[in-house]
């Protein structure tokens, strides 16, 4: 799990993995925990609904493009692919993520994920439909798949989100496979 702009990250550990994951980030700390859904607050965790946690999580990344924080891509593959090994299935990017467009997309796209692992991400439909054009089908290339899972409108107003050559494109995008 992730949280961006906050200044932290949370992370499901399974308590097989816990001292291994301390090791690795020597400046984690372990709390125990619980996703409420009744409100915006952590509670303790209880281990018989993790199973249920990982299938409703989805990893979110914008936090990894803070370099003062992760210095190399290799720490940020390394805690994607820990995320994936304790379960996380589900993966949400943009494109203006990184220190430029589209980096956080190629070091998923590098990776290699399995076809299992769904990939969310976010295009700013507020640069015209040209630009939504041309940085879709490079984030294809960039997450090295054929398709995306989910595709977000990302920082949209109420005339850009009726724009109809905008959700055409999306639409056709669907139609064609490139969108599950």
């Amino acid at each position: 799990m992730g949280a961006g702009g906050g200044g932290f990250l949370l992370f499901f550990v399974p308590k097989s993995n816990q001292k291994k994951f301390l090791k690795k980030f020597k400046d984690g700390n372990l709390y125990q925990f619980k996703i409420d859904h009744n409100g915006s607050r952590i509670t303790y965790y209880d281990n018989t609904d993790w199973f249920d946690l990982l299938n409703k999580t989805i990893l979110g990344t914008e936090v990894f493009s803070d370099r003062n924080k992760f210095k190399t891509k290799k720490i940020v593959k390394d805690l994607i692919n820990h995320f994936i090994d304790c379960g996380i299935k589900k993966i949400d990017t943009a494109v203006s993520y990184g220190h430029f467009d589209h980096e956080i997309e190629k070091i998923i796209g590098d990776i290699g994920l399995s076809n299992k692992i769904e990939i969310h991400t976010k295009f700013k439909i507020d640069k015209g439909i040209k630009q939504i054009e041309k940085d879709f089908f490079q984030s294809l290339r960039s997450i090295k798949r054929d398709f995306i899972d989910v595709a977000y409108f990302h920082s949209v107003n109420n005339n850009e989100f009726i724009n109809k050559k905008i959700l055409d494109f999306f639409i056709k995008q669907k139609e064609k496979g490139y969108i599950k």
